[in-house]
């Protein structure tokens, strides 16, 4: 058992005490706000990309169609991230000035340890890929290998065995119309 502690060790622990630190700091509020934004924006890119009428707009606009399906895309992502981190800040600010602040921030150190640790992992992961067949000896020598590989194992076991397969067996033609993105505001007056 190794009982030192590496430069890989201490930029690790690093990393998840600066994680936890702006988290605190940001609060869960704003954090858990800050990761539906992203989520929101990607959503309504898509939403504008599959809508017929938005794409019909947007290449009477501009031609190429490649480029103004591309613009309108990213416009929409742009604009709908800043309207909602605009207002996942007020909504933040509210929470942090109000009684359960401090609460708010305690959150955010647990949030902000748990995404350090998923960073961790992920590049973990990517450094076993690069180094499948000879690790280094920072990495196989670190006292936080058993537990990374022990994480990775357990999200191995939840992947499919072969995944390019199962991606290779998905029919993406006409996605948009299977989808059919435009019904889904039918939903509410049904």
């Amino acid at each position: 058992m190794i009982t030192t502690l590496s430069f890989f060790d201490t930029i690790l622990i690093l990393l998840l005490f600066l994680s936890a630190f702006f988290a605190m700091l940001r609060g869960f509020t704003r954090e858990t706000l800050s990761i539906l934004s992203w989520a929101f924006a990607a959503l309504a890119s898509f939403v504008s990309y599959t809508n017929s009428e938005t794409r019909s707009f947007a290449s009477n606009l501009l031609q190429p169609d490649w480029l103004a399906y591309s613009l309108l895309v990213g416009i929409t992502f742009i604009l709908v991230l800043i309207i909602s981190a605009f207002l996942s800040s007020k909504i933040s600010k509210l929470v942090l000035k109000s009684n359960i602040g401090i609460l708010d921030r305690i959150f955010g150190i647990f949030f902000g340890i748990l995404r350090g640790y998923i960073l961790i992992l992920v590049f973990f992961i990517a450094s076993t890929w690069f180094f499948s067949d000879n690790q280094p000896a920072w990495l196989a020598e670190s006292i936080f290998y058993d537990y990374l590989e022990s994480s990775k194992d357990r999200i191995y076991s939840y992947l499919p065995d072969n995944p390019s397969e199962l991606i290779d067996s998905i029919n993406f033609d006409n996605l948009g119309q299977r989808i059919n993105i435009n019904d889904l505001g039918n939903i509410g007056s049904q």
